[in-house]
Formats: structure tokens, sequence, C-alpha cells
């Protein structure tokens, strides 16, 4: 007999193959102990050569060459600081005459000969100094300038009394006027910033330092040294000493810093003052054009690198920067130099080659040492190998030998080292304890074999039993509820009518105990097979929209009379913000709720029963609720809610002797809830009442339309009246009941005996609704369900299964064979109306309709690709839930086998399927595990978007089934 779950056999290689194997792999050649002893030394003294060159670099040859280039650099720097400080004192110091001579009178605006005659030998002597402008408070305006010709320039402006104008004199050089005129000028030097910076100073000591600029009178580069004085007839005046900056420029071009560095003066804001050395500010016209221009733009880009380095570094005076500029290294340093109120900075730039303190002859030095010194360590190498290598080879050799397990020679090896003859020993002792091992190892492994199979026979034959236990468990269970079922239906059914007759008080009240027993008892026979449904993983939800409110009304109807008859108040809370309609189980909800309400109404002796719905989470498709049931009853102690939840347990023992009941009810509860999303709880107080909840998490609707399930009502709908029902039923007794109870509905009722009859009765009649028994002679209700579906015009026909088989097996035969709903026996009156009004007085929901509420499922997109065809839509969903129903486990085996490409096509079908029919979801899922594959990431992640794809797989493929199939059947 086969073992489908055996484990494979495991061929265990012995250690001497092993050991054999591992000797197969490629062996040191000899003499490469020696080599390594040779190239290790030599490759010491290397490093040793290099730490030392690397140190040397460091800490000489780098801070000398910075030492250097400071120096070097200083004096560049030093030389032009002492030409502009020249500069700035000539000029101060005429200022400071001009500013005497204005206080005591010696010149004037007025004595035009007196004015040139002081100013002419200066500007003559003072090659810096290019004019001078005397301005007063009236704005009246006399410039002198020297031209580059050797001429002299006055004009003379007064914009008060000549505005717009201005007199020009032109003197040679011996200062013989040359040619006067008068041109048009819109000038008014009180509006200039020098006169304005003039008349702004604290004191007529102080001397005011323009910003650079460009003179108006000659267009030049050049900035100002301006005083304010008062002369004897108490006038202000301002009085300019104008700097030509084309002379700066002239300095600093010829200027050499290191062999090939250069020196440039530049203003705060970045303009070039002095322009550096370099062939294209050769001429004058070259240089008036380039100063004042921002150094990015001057076309020297170490200037332009070096000022952008020493800005963003925090501007340090003085500081030696070093810094590439194209592949070149350079060094840099900006010094300030301050007068006045200005400050300007002097840039001296060098390469860093400029200060090389090692020439060719050093570095051939060096390289002489240190090849000789490689040469020396190779020969002392090669000597102190030739020692060490004949010994080691050899312990090789016998250490291959062992490798191999040729373990009957003893290791002969002799040295003249002590510590070679102790790992000779030692490798003596390895081959002895191996020889040991391997002979234990040979013995232990024939007895492992022989252990692993008669293990492995025992886990499957244990495995075989077990299957064939619950598989024995589930037909007991089956056949069990079918016979209890069968009788149950008669005297339920009986008891019913017989209520309906006339009777003595009581008569009827025994009727009504009687009743209320059988009911009792079919709780009980339910909730033993939800049990074991829960126990086996059969038991599945339903996904349907219904009303909350609706739920509530029932049970209300259920639970008010007994409510009642204790004289208890019962009490309903839905919270605002609590959705109207949900999609979700609504029998199993109802489920929960009323086995929480009944216990509520037999435990509360007096007081207010009060339920509630309150909303805990909302999300983008679903909703978590809240179901709470609070009785006034005597409540519960800490260590009996503890065990409250758990199968066959009640609060005490003496509760069942009191009240009845299995101790299921609260168990299948908290499954239920799992189930559904949420979890079960209970606060209670001894003495004073208890509080039982659970949540569910219930899916939102996609759009608003007539309920999918309506409330159930305690008689016969109106609307049932004259309608047309075929009856399939075999026992004359559940033909009695069924058909009191139909016709008490008011319906026109025929009535079959075997699946044969029922369907030739339903191809020569039209029927509103078939009530059809599973187990019948001649034709079974299955068999004749499938021909009904065969005929014309009977798809839509609704067939009802009617039948005491319930389990899940039996409900899915029924789904495959067309039926539509199911009625379990006994058959109870409310939920016979509640299916005939679903499937005879409403419509049929649209199957496109029913799917879009399905979570993660998009049908729009895939609408539109089908040009909105839904029956084309209905048959691709089918073929998708054919298809892919096997794909689950498949991926599981081969990622348990590792056929890592197996489960890669398996997972690349899968969500491209996924995605042609607006299954996000799932496709998202399959693309992460693809993803994953493809990263390499590990096993644990794999397994976890395994099993998530997986749930959303058989969710998705549970749902198609409920909605493609007739209506998902469900127990009464």
């Amino acid at each position: 007999m086969s073992q489908p779950n055996s484990m494979p056999r495991v061929r265990h290689l012995s250690l001497r193959e092993l050991w054999l194997r591992r000797a197969r792999r490629p062996r040191v050649l000899p003499g490469s102990i020696r080599r390594s002893l040779v190239l290790t030394d030599a490759a010491l003294v290397l490093v040793t050569l290099v730490v030392f060159l690397a140190g040397a670099y460091g800490l000489v040859y780098r801070p000398q060459a910075h030492g250097l280039a400071a120096s070097q650099m200083e004096v560049s720097s030093q030389q032009v600081e002492a030409r502009l400080n020249t500069l700035i004192q000539r000029v101060e110091a005429i200022a400071h005459l001009s500013h005497d001579w204005g206080r005591r009178g010696q010149f004037d605006l007025d004595h035009l000969a007196r004015f040139n005659g002081l100013y002419r030998p200066i500007l003559e002597r003072g090659p810096d100094l290019s004019s001078v402008v005397l301005a007063a408070e009236s704005g009246r305006e006399l410039l002198l300038l020297r031209q580059p010709n050797g001429r002299f320039l006055n004009r003379l402006t007064d914009p008060q009394l000549q505005p717009g104008v201005a007199r020009l004199l032109t003197w040679d050089a011996r200062g013989q006027p040359e040619r006067e005129e008068t041109i048009a000028l819109d000038y008014d030097a009180r509006q200039r910033p020098w006169f304005k910076g003039a008349m702004a100073l604290a004191s007529d000591e102080d001397i005011h330092w323009t910003e650079p600029f460009i003179f108006r009178s000659s267009l030049e580069p050049g900035l100002s040294a301006v005083v304010r004085f008062v002369s004897p007839d108490g006038a202000r005046h301002a009085m300019t000493s104008d700097i030509k900056l084309t002379d700066l420029s002239r300095f600093t071009h010829r200027i050499v810093a290191g062999r090939t560095g250069f020196v440039a003066v530049l203003a705060a804001d970045g303009r070039v003052l002095g322009l550096p050395r370099d062939a294209r500010f050769a001429s004058d016209e070259a240089i008036k054009a380039a100063v004042l221009t921002p150094v990015e733009r001057i076309g020297s880009e170490p200037l332009a690198a070096a000022w952008r380095l020493w800005r963003d570094s925090g501007s340090q005076d003085g500081q030696l920067i070093e810094f590439s500029s194209g592949g070149i290294g350079w060094f840099a340093v900006l010094r300030s130099i301050h007068f006045g109120n200005q400050s300007f900075w002097v840039a001296t730039l060098a390469p860093t080659g400029d200060f090389t303190p090692a020439s060719a002859w050093h570095a051939l030095l060096t390289a002489a040492v240190a090849g000789g010194a490689i040469v020396i360590a190779w020969l002392l190498a090669v000597r102190l190998s030739r020692r060490f290598s004949v010994p080691l080879e050899r312990l090789a050799e016998e250490s291959a030998r062992i490798g191999r397990l040729e373990l009957e020679q003893p290791v002969q090896v002799r040295s003249h080292w002590r510590e070679l003859n102790a790992l000779a020993k030692a490798q003596e002792a390895m081959r002895l304890a191996l020889l040991h091992s391997t002979r234990r190892l040979a013995q232990a492994r024939d007895t492992l074999e022989v252990k692993v199979e008669e293990r492995t026979r025992q886990l499957a034959d244990a495995k075989a039993a077990a299957d064939a236990a619950r598989e024995a468990k589930a037909r007991f269970l089956a056949h069990m509820s079918h016979e209890i079922r069968t009788p149950m239906n008669a005297i339920l059914g009986m008891t019913h009518l017989a209520l309906k007759d006339e009777l003595s008080a009581p008569q009827r009240e025994k009727l009504t105990k009687m009743e209320r027993a059988g009911r009792h008892l079919l709780g009980i026979i339910d909730d033993v097979l939800d049990s074991a449904k829960m126990e086996a993983g059969k038991l599945t939800l339903e996904r349907r929209e219904f009303a909350i409110a609706e739920m509530l009304e029932d049970l209300r109807a259920l639970i008010g009379d007994s409510a009642a008859a204790k004289g208890l108040s019962l009490h309903f809370d839905i919270d605002a913000q609590v959705p109207r309609r949900v999609v979700g189980d609504p029998l199993r909800t109802s489920q929960v709720l009323l086995n929480y309400a009944s216990n509520a109404v037999k435990f509360t002796e007096q007081g207010r029963i009060d339920v509630e719905v309150r909303l805990l989470e909302e999300r983008d498709d679903d909703v978590l609720l809240e179901f709470g049931v609070r009785d006034t009853g005597a409540g519960l102690t800490p260590e009996q809610s503890a065990r409250l939840f758990t199968d066959y347990q009640q609060a005490e023992a003496s509760t069942t002797r009191r009240y009845g009941g299995t101790g299921l009810g609260l168990a299948i509860s908290k499954r239920l809830t799992l189930l559904m999303g949420g979890s079960v709880g209970v606060e209670s107080t001894l003495g004073e009442g208890s509080r039982f909840r659970f949540s569910a998490r219930l899916g939102k609707t996609r759009q608003a339309g007539v309920a999918l399930g309506t409330a159930s009502t305690r008689g016969p709908p109106a609307g049932l009246s004259g309608r047309h029902v075929l009856l399939a039923e075999d026992q004359p007794l559940n033909q009695e009941v069924a058909l009191a109870m139909l016709h008490d509905a008011g319906m026109r009722v025929d009535v079959v005996g075997d699946g044969a009859a029922a369907v030739r009765q339903v191809a020569a009649e039209a029927y509103d609704v078939v009530l059809m028994d599973m187990q019948m002679p001649v034709l079974d209700g299955l068999a004749a369900t499938r021909r009904i579906r065969e005929l014309p015009g009977r798809r839509s026909l609704p067939i009802i299964a009617m039948t005491a088989n319930v389990m899940p097996e039996d409900l899915s035969r029924c789904r495959a064979a067309g039926m539509n709903d199911h009625v379990g026996k006994p058959i109870l009156p409310e939920r016979l109306w509640d299916v005939l009004q679903r499937w005879v007085l409403q419509p049929p929901p649209d199957p496109v309709a029913a799917l879009a509420t399905i979570p993660g499922l998009d049908l729009d997109d895939t609408l539109a690709r089908l040009s909105g065809r839904h029956a084309l839509l209905l048959s691709v969903l089918r073929m998708f839930a054919g298809e892919h129903v096997g794909d689950a486990q498949a991926m599981e085996t081969a990622w348990r086998r590792g056929e890592h490409d197996t489960l890669g096509r398996l997972l690349h079908s899968l969500k491209g399927s996924a995605g042609n029919i607006g299954a996000t979801s799932v496709a998202d899922a399959a693309a992460a595990v693809e993803t994953a594959l493809a990263e390499g990431a590990s096993a644990a992640r794999v397994e976890a978007l395994l099993a998530a794809l997986t749930e959303r797989l058989d969710g998705l493929l549970d749902a198609l089934r409920d909605r493609l199939e007739p209506r998902q059947v469900t127990t009464s």
C-alpha cells in the first residue's frame, strides 16, 4: 500500500566518502609555502617602505611645502599691500592738505587760476592721482583733470544758475589756455555718492573713501578720498582726490608669487581692483575693460575658485588654502587691507608645484634605497623559506593522505624544528582518532538508516489512521444528523400543524412545550454540527448585503416573547455612525447575537436587556462593528468569565441542570467571530449583571439597491398566496407537514415522490418554485436538479433543497447541482417563509452587481475591455475560478520542494490572469512574491508573502464560487 506523505529516501554518505570528496579538490602545489614566505617577507619590507614614505610625505614634505608657500606668498602679498598703503597714505595726505587749504580760504570756486596753480603740480607729480573736484553745498562744482596726453581740463557746473550745461576749459602742458566750450550736461554734484558721503561724515577731520566706480569725467575705474570743510565765508564744501585703478593693475600685473603665481586685489563684493599677471591684461585698454569686473568673469578660473572656496569656508584673513583647479593643485592666501571705511583683499595664488622642496635627484635616491631593501629582503626570505619548506611539504603530503582516509600507515616526519615535530605528533594522533571514529560511524549509519525507515513508516501509518478517523467522524456526524433531523421534521411539523387546530388550554400548553423542547434539541444538534464543521475547517462564511436594523428586528421577533414572558424590557441602540447596510454573513452574525441575547433572557430574572451596535473602525472597503448585549442578571466572577468561551463550559455545573444547554454556544460564537475578523469578550460584575460583546469586520456596500435578504416573519408572507409550487418528497409524513405549511400560505402545491417524476412535472408545468428533497428513489434530488437545469427555460427556476443533510459537503453538492438555496430539516416555518419570500417574491439579484461587492475585485476596467458584455465577463470569471482553483496548493508544493522555476511560472500566470479580471489585490500579492524571489529574499519573507497571497486567492475564489454559482446555500 502506498504512503502518500512518506518521506523521500535520503542517501547517507560515509565519512570516507565525505573525506574523499574533499580530497578531490585542487591540491596546493609543492613549494607554495616557500613562495608564500618569500612573498610575505618582501611584502612586509614593501609595506614598511610605503609607510615610511607616507609618513615622510605627511610629516615632512607636506608641512615644508606649506611653510614655503606661506612665506613666499606672504612676501608677494606684502609688496602689493605696501604699494596700496603708500598710495593710500599719499592720497590721504593730499586730502588733509586740501582740507586745510580750503578751510583757510587759499582756494575757492571763484578763482580758477589759483585753484589750478595749487593742484596742477600735485597732479603732475602724483601719477596715481588723476583728478580733484571741489563742490559747494550750493551745487557749484570745479573739476581739474589730468589727461593722458599731458593736458589739463577744467569743468565748471552750477545747477542753480546754469542748469543743464557745463563749461569746459582745456590747458596745454605749460598751463596756457587752448580751448573753451559750453556743452549740455545734466549734472549736479550734490547727487553724487562721494558728495553725500562727505556730507555724512561725523567730523570734518575724517576722510570718506568711496566704493570703486567709473569716473564720469574720464570713464576710467577708480575711487575717491573725500574731505569736508567750511570755507571762511561759512559755506560747506566737499573736496575729492581721485585715484585711477589702472595704475594699481599695472603694478599687480608685474608681481609674481612663487615661480609662476600671481597677485590680485579684490573688493569685498568680489570685483577685481588689481588684475593678476596675465598676457590678456598687457594693454591699458584691456586693463580698463577688466577692472571692476566680478572675479568669476575675468577668465581666471584659479582666482575664481580660490575666491569661492575662501568665501564659503568663512572668509578667514591670511588662511592658507589648498585646492585644485583645471587638474592643477594651487595654494591661495587672502589678506585684508583697511583704509577709512573701505576694505580690500589681496589675493595671492601659486601652483603647489612651485614649492616642491625635493628635487628629482632626491626622488631617484629614495627609489634606489627602496629597491635595494626589497632585494635584500627577497634574498633573506628565500634562505629562510628553504629551512621551513621541506618538512612542511612532507606534512602537507601526510595531511592529503589522511584526507583520503588512507589511515593504516603512521605519520613519519622528522625536522630540526621543535614546533614542526609537535605538529607531526598531533597529525598522528588525529589519524588514530579518525580511524576509530570512521569505524564507529559506519556502524551508527547502518543503525540510523533502519530507524529512519521505521519512523517514516510509523508516521505514515499514524497519518493514515488520523485521516481515516476524521473521515469516519465526518460520516458519522452526517449520518446521525440525517437520522435525527428526519424524525425531528415530523415531530416539529406535526406539532406546528396541531397547534393550528382547536385545542384546549392544557393540550395547547403541552404541545407548545413539546415544540420548544424540539427546537431546543434542534439547537443542540446544530451546535454539535457547527463545532464539528469548525474543527474540520469546513465552515465557510457567506458574503452578501444585509441591513443591521432588519437583523435586529429579526432578533426582537425571536426573543421578544421570551423576554416579555419574564417581564424583561428589551432595548435596541444603533450608533448613528454605523452603516445602514453592510456586506457579510447575516446568518452567522445573527447567530452569535442571538446566542448572547438568548443567554441574557435565560439568566436574567428581572430588569432589562440592551442590545447595542457601535462603530470601532472604518477603512476604505470595510468597517469593524462591535455588537454588545447587556443584562441585569446575576453576573459572573472573574474565574467564571475566563472559561466561558471554551467547549462544553458553563459558569458552573448547576447551570446545565437548571437552564439546560451544552456549553457549546459561546465557544461556537467565539470561533465564528474569529472567522469574521473580530474578537469576543465579557465584562461582568457579580450581582449586577454582564455585558457580552463581539466584533466583526464587515464590508461596505458599493451601491444602493434592494436588499438581498429581508427580515424573517412569524407567518407566511401574503404574496405567496396563489403561487404554484412543486414539492418533491418521498416520505408521506414529510409530505403531509410540508403540504400543510404551504397550504397555510395559500400556495398551489403539486406533490411527486421521486426525482424522475419531478423532472417530468417541471417539463410539463410552469412553477414559481421547486422544493426538492435530496434523497429520493429512482432519481435523487441532485440528479433531478441537474436534469431540470438542462430543460429549456428552466435555468432560472428557483430550486430549494429541502433535506436533513446539512454538512458542508452536502451544501457544496447542492450548489454544484444547480440548487439556489437550502431549507434544513426539521422545517421551521419562519425559515421556510424567508427562503420562499427571497426567491419567489423578489427577483434574483444581478450577478454582476453581486460580483461588484467582492473586496479587491474592480470590474469597471474589465467590463470596459469587454465592451460592457456581462455574459462574457461571467464566462471569463468562471474560467479564472476553474483554472486557478489548485494554484495555492501547487505554489506551496513548489516552494517546499525548492522548484523555484515552477513557482515563478505559477506566479507569473496568476499575476497576469488576476490583472486581466481586475483582481488587483491578488495580482499585487503575486507580484510581491515574484519580486522577493528575484531579489533572493529570506525564506521567512517569501513564506509570509505566499501566505498572504494564498489568503487573498482563497477568499477571491470562494467569493466567485458564491456569486457565479446559484446563491450560497445557508443552514437553517
